[in-house]
């Protein structure tokens, strides 16, 4: 059971970086060839989990790596095959420092909220 509210939102400004996964679990590409992206915030609050996209997901909302933007996480109903979910939103990039510098101050520090789940190992095992 997850601690946060089906419908609950987190806003960040989060900088996109390649997800390599780990030396027991490295990172591979999704179905459509598109290697998975992390956001992390610089400004605001993300979830814990929710943060590691596909590349397709990513592509699907443009979200490029090296890049700045002002995302949206919503809390979505659960997934029987990979459990607790969030919605991202891409509210646009944002181009300067400065920008991250004033958001900041209406987000926040950078946040990295626990989301209490349980992990499903499901959504990685190999069929």
């Amino acid at each position: 059971m997850s601690n946060i509210k089906v419908g609950e939102s987190f806003q960040a400004v989060c900088v996109v970086n390649p997800f390599t996964g780990s030396n027991e679990r490295p990172a591979a590409e999704d179905k459509n060839g598109l290697m998975p992206v992390i956001l992390r915030p610089l400004a605001g609050k993300a979830p814990n989990i929710g943060s590691v996209l596909s590349g397709t997901v990513a592509h699907n909302n443009n979200l490029e790596v090296g890049h700045r933007y002002f995302v949206i996480f919503t809390r979505q109903e659960d997934d029987s095959e990979y459990g607790v979910r969030f919605q991202i939103l891409n509210g646009g990039e944002v181009t300067s420092l400065k920008e991250v510098l004033e958001s900041t101050k209406e987000l926040g520090k950078p946040e990295v909220v626990n989301v209490n789940a349980p992990v499903l190992t499901t959504a990685f095992t190999e069929n």
